[in-house]
C-alpha cells in the first residue's frame, strides 16, 4: 500500500480493533472524541491521519465504522479503514500466552502501514489499542511530549501496580534476579527472548521523574501496546518493535528497547488515561489516588 505526504507536519494515530461491546463501543467513541478535538485544536500546522485496522470485524464494529468514516464522514480528521484477517496470515503469526494472533497482526499491520508512509523523522506516531479511554488534554499533551523527546516513547497509561506494595515487589524481586543472573521464566519454545538484552535493559533502566507541560511524567521499565513515539524513535527502536517472537510479550519488548540505551519510555503522573482491562478504574484519571485503586 502506498500513501501520499501533504505539505503540513503529520500526526498518525493507528487504531488496532477487533472486538465489539459496551466498553470498546464507549472507548471507541471517547477516542473518536478527543482526536476530532485534537485535529481541531492543531487545525492550522498539523495534518491528522487515523489508520482504523480491523482483524476479521464483527458487523457490529464494522457497521459502526463504516458509517462514522466512510459514509457519513462524521469526524474533521483525514480516515482510512485497513481490514487484516489473522486467519489468512498463519504462517506470520506467532501466538502465545500473552499475545494472540490478532493482537500480533494488528500490530504488524500498524508496521507495515508506518513503513510506506513517508514520515519526517519529527512526525509522530500513536500507536493504539481499542480499550482504553483518553482525559481531553491527553492526546496534546502526548503529542507535545513526543515531539520534544524524539528519542523515546510515551504511553498515556500510568499503571497502578507501580504503587501498590505487592506488585512493587514482584517488580523489584524480578529486576534483583536479571541483576544476579539468576533464572527468570519465560515462555515455553520462545524465540527472541534474550536475557542478556533484558537483563541489560533493567540495568539501563533509571527512574527519572521530570515536570513539562503543566504535568509529572516518570520513565518506566514498560507498558503496554499503546504508545506515542517519533518516526525518529521508531526506527532507533525498530528490530525490537516489529520482531514477531517478542510481540509476545510487551514487557519484553521495552526492555529491549532499554537494553540499546538509545531510547527511554515515559508516562505521566497521574495517568491521562485508562486501560478499561485493567483493574484501575476511572478514579485513577482524576485524583491519582493510586493506592486506593489496587486495593
Amino acid at each position: 500500500m502506498a500513501f501520499r505526504r501533504t505539505t503540513k507536519n503529520r500526526a498518525v494515530f493507528l487504531y488496532r480493533c477487533h472486538n465489539y461491546n459496551d466498553t470498546i463501543r464507549k472507548c471507541y467513541d471517547n477516542f473518536m472524541e478527543n482526536l476530532n478535538v485534537f485535529q481541531r485544536a492543531h487545525r492550522e500546522d498539523l495534518s491528522v491521519e487515523l489508520y482504523l485496522i480491523g482483524d476479521s470485524l464483527q458487523p457490529e464494529m464494522k457497521e459502526l465504522i463504516q458509517r462514522d468514516h466512510v459514509r457519513e464522514k462524521k469526524y474533521d480528521f483525514v480516515s482510512t479503514l485497513i481490514e487484516t484477517n489473522s486467519r489468512e496470515q498463519k504462517k506470520r503469526l506467532v501466538s502465545g500466552a500473552v499475545c494472540t494472533p490478532q493482537h500480533y497482526t494488528l500490530y504488524i499491520t500498524s508496521m507495515d502501514i508506518v513503513r510506506d508512509l513517508s514520515l519526517r523523522d519529527d512526525e509522530v506516531i500513536f500507536f493504539v489499542e481499542d480499550d482504553y479511554m483518553f482525559k481531553p488534554e491527553a492526546l496534546s499533551l502526548c503529542y507535545q511530549f513526543a515531539r520534544k523527546h524524539k528519542n523515546d516513547f510515551v504511553s498515556p497509561f500510568d499503571h497502578p501496580d507501580r504503587y501498590a506494595d505487592k506488585y512493587r515487589k514482584k517488580e523489584e524481586n524480578a529486576r534483583e534476579k536479571f541483576l544476579q543472573g539468576k533464572k527468570f521464566k519465560f515462555h515455553k519454545k520462545g524465540k527472541g527472548k534474550d536475557v542478556d538484552l533484558i537483563r541489560q535493559g533493567y540495568i539501563n533502566y533509571k527512574l527519572e521523574l521530570i515536570w513539562e507541560y503543566n504535568h509529572h511524567w516518570r520513565t518506566a521499565i514498560s507498558s503496554c501496546h499503546t504508545f506515542f513515539c517519533t518516526f525518529h524513535a521508531l526506527k532507533l527502536s525498530e528490530p525490537y518493535l516489529y520482531n514477531a517472537d517478542i510481540q509476545r510479550s510487551d514487557h519484553i519488548m521495552w526492555t529491549h528497547i532499554w537494553a540499546t540505551g538509545k531510547s527511554k519510555l515515559w508516562t505521566p503522573v497521574p495517568g491521562l488515561a485508562r486501560h478499561a482491562g485493567h483493574k484501575a478504574k476511572t478514579k485513577l484519571l482524576e485524583d491519582g489516588n493510586y493506592e486506593k485503586e489496587v486495593e
